[in-house]
C-alpha cells in the first residue's frame, strides 16, 4: 500500500535513495553551518564532498545547493563557497561518466523536445533548458493541488506554509546565514519536488521526495518560539553557542575528499553497463 511503502522509506528500511540523502544532506549542511561558524575551509570541503555523495544517491539532491549558495552569499564567504564547489566537482564528473555509460548520453545535454514551461524557441536551440524541466518540472498547478490536499491530513494547510517562513525569521535573529541555509533548504524540495506530477499527498509520494529536507522543516518549526520577544532573554544559556568541538584534520580531509572523488569514479569505470531489457 502507497502509506505502508512511505512509512517504510522515512524509515529507512526500503532500497530506496531517500532515506539515505536525507542523512547524508542532514550532515553536509551541519558542515556548511561549522564552515560559516569558524571560518573553517576544512569543513567547507568535507560539506562538499558529501553533498556530491547526496547527489551522486540521488540526482535531484542538488536542490540542497540552494541553501547551501544563499548561506555562502548572505555570509560573504566566498572562499568558503569555492571550497565547497571544488570539493562537488568529482561527483558531477562521477555522475556524468555514469550517465554517459549507462545510458550512451548526457541528458543535460541531450536535445530533447522543448517543455512547454522552458520556452516556445526550437527545441534545438535551448537542450539546457528542455533537460532542466524535463527533471525539475515546476508545475505550479501540481503544487496548489498537493498544498490544497494537506487539508486532507492537517486541519490547517496555511498553517503547514506558515511554519518554515516563521521559522527563518526567527532563526535570522541569530543568524542570517543559517537562516538563509534552512530556508533555501526546505524550498528547494517543497516547490521544486512537491510540484512534480508524480508527487501526491494522498498516496504519500510527496513525503517521500521532500524527505531531505524533513529535519530543515523541523528545526525551522522547533525555532518559532525565539519570535517571543522575552523567550531568548529567559532561555539564556540553553540557547548559547555550542562549545568548539574538535576540528578534523587536514589529513583526514584530504584522505575523505580523494576517497569521494577516486572510489566512486573507479567503480564506474570498472563495471559493465547493465544491457538487460529491464
Amino acid at each position: 500500500k502507497p502509506w505502508d511503502m512511505a512509512i517504510m522509506s522515512l524509515l529507512g528500511l526500503t532500497q530506496l535513495a531517500d532515506y539515505p540523502s536525507m542523512v547524508v544532506v542532514l550532515v553536509s549542511a551541519a558542515l556548511v553551518v561549522r564552515s560559516l561558524d569558524e571560518r573553517s575551509l576544512r569543513e567547507a570541503v568535507l560539506g562538499g564532498s558529501l553533498a556530491g555523495l547526496a547527489i551522486g544517491l540521488k540526482p535531484s539532491n542538488v536542490v540542497f545547493l540552494v541553501g547551501v549558495a544563499a548561506a555562502y552569499l548572505l555570509a560573504r564567504r566566498f572562499r568558503a563557497a569555492l571550497a565547497f564547489a571544488l570539493a562537488l566537482l568529482p561527483a558531477l564528473v562521477t555522475l556524468t561518466i555514469w550517465k554517459q555509460r549507462g545510458t550512451g548520453s548526457i541528458p543535460l545535454f541531450a536535445l530533447e523536445e522543448v517543455h512547454s514551461a522552458a520556452s516556445t524557441l526550437a527545441s534545438s536551440t535551448l537542450p539546457l533548458a528542455n533537460s532542466f524541466f524535463e527533471r525539475f518540472p515546476l508545475d505550479l498547478d501540481d503544487w496548489k493541488r498537493n498544498m490544497s490536499n494537506l487539508r486532507e491530513f492537517f486541519w490547517s494547510a496555511r498553517l503547514a506554509q506558515w511554519v518554515p517562513l516563521a521559522g527563518a525569521l526567527a532563526v535570522a535573529r541569530r543568524s542570517v546565514p543559517g537562516a538563509g541555509l534552512l530556508l533555501g533548504w526546505v524550498l528547494g524540495y517543497m516547490v521544486v519536488k512537491g510540484s512534480s506530477d508524480v508527487a501526491g499527498i494522498e498516496n504519500a509520494s510527496f513525503w517521500r521526495l521532500v524527505m531531505p529536507a524533513l529535519p530543515a522543516y523541523v528545526m525551522l518549526a522547533a525555532a518559532i518560539p525565539l519570535l517571543v520577544p522575552t523567550v531568548p532573554r529567559r532561555l539564556g544559556a540553553r540557547i548559547a553557542a555550542a562549545a568548539p568541538t574538535p576540528r578534523p584534520g587536514r589529513r583526514a580531509v584530504i584522505a575523505v575528499a580523494a576517497a569521494q572523488a577516486v572510489v566512486p569514479t573507479a567503480v564506474v569505470l570498472a563495471a559493465t553497463p547493465s544491457t538487460g531489457s529491464g
